[in-house]
């Protein structure tokens, strides 16, 4: 960031086992470990990235977002080594609507292990704390069982399914939407 930026200081935010700092160009080679597996973007809708570069573009894009105030993206971090294990972001903002609209993805070898819940769930707090949202809202893929059960257990609620709104390697896909309102909202 320069020094001409008008932006805050990007929120660290921190868990019990996780560091969630903002997303630079020096996580592009793990990111990229994750988003050119080809089990991980089926499951987020893409095709597997084929280039470091690639990750370095979305990366980016999410600087430049967050520089407007339209989004941001942290890198998951282990508390105890620092090691890159996934993203969760806030694709988008609506600062009119006070609405956001969040996203995720986690190495494979850390799925099951309630890692995205208890990044999602700092996350969501700093939603409706911080940026003073009244809506969160998320996208995935109908196929994707555990995204739709992660949502469920944080209190998401379905408003329903976009029937094949997705193409996707030959096919239509479904997708489902799901929101959490401030109102919702409980930690636990």
């Amino acid at each position: 960031m320069d020094s001409m930026s008008t932006s805050p200081p990007f929120p660290i935010l921190v868990t019990e086992r996780l560091v969630l700092r903002q997303l630079t160009v020096d996580d592009s080679e793990s990111w990229f470990q994750s988003l050119s597996d080809d089990e991980v973007a089926v499951l987020i809708g893409m095709e597997p990235l084929e280039h470091v570069d690639e990750s370095k573009g979305i990366i980016d894009s999410f600087s430049d977002r967050y520089e407007k105030g339209k989004g941001m993206a942290w890198a998951m971090t282990l508390k105890e080594d620092d090691k890159f294990i996934g993203t969760c972001s806030y694709e988008k903002i609506d600062k009119e609507n006070l609405s956001g609209e969040i996203g995720y993805d986690l190495l494979k070898e850390y799925w099951g292990k309630g890692f995205m819940t208890e990044a999602l769930r700092a996350i969501i707090d700093y939603g409706f704390e911080h940026l003073n949202l009244n809506r969160i809202e998320a996208h995935t893929a109908a196929i994707n069982a555990s995204s739709r059960s992660l949502l469920r257990r944080l209190g998401f609620f379905e408003e329903g399914i976009f029937r094949e709104s997705s193409f996707f390697r030959g096919e239509f896909r479904d997708v489902c939407q799901y929101s959490l309102l401030r109102r919702e909202w409980s930690e636990p």
